[in-house]
């Protein structure tokens, strides 16, 4: 298992670094203020997000499903936690894909 997790570190980082960068542009496209309530929602939503990615990846080998994964659920967070429009949360996950 150690094994695994060390041999597979850069997809590993590549997934954090594209997932925060992603979900820190899109809270600064939403203009979503980065205070302290925001900041462990992000904090509990990266750690969820990330440990859903490698739990599919190790068990299922699931690593195709990575964007629609992340992205729906930031879709989710920004809508219902965030209480962010649907056309603008969508546009900013987009522009934010592309920028990642």
């Amino acid at each position: 298992m150690m094994l695994s997790v060390i041999s597979d570190l850069p997809q590993i980082s590549f997934i954090i670094c594209s997932f925060f960068f992603g979900t820190v542009f899109s809270m600064l496209f939403l203009e979503i203020p980065f205070n302290r309530k925001n900041t462990v929602y992000f904090i509990l939503f990266s750690a969820a997000n990330i440990s859903l990615q490698l739990l599919l990846k190790d068990k299922y080998n699931l690593v195709s499903l990575y964007p629609f994964i992340v992205h729906v659920l930031l879709f989710l967070m920004l809508v219902f936690v965030y209480h962010k429009r649907v056309l603008p949360s969508l546009t900013s996950i987009l522009l934010c894909y592309s920028l990642t």
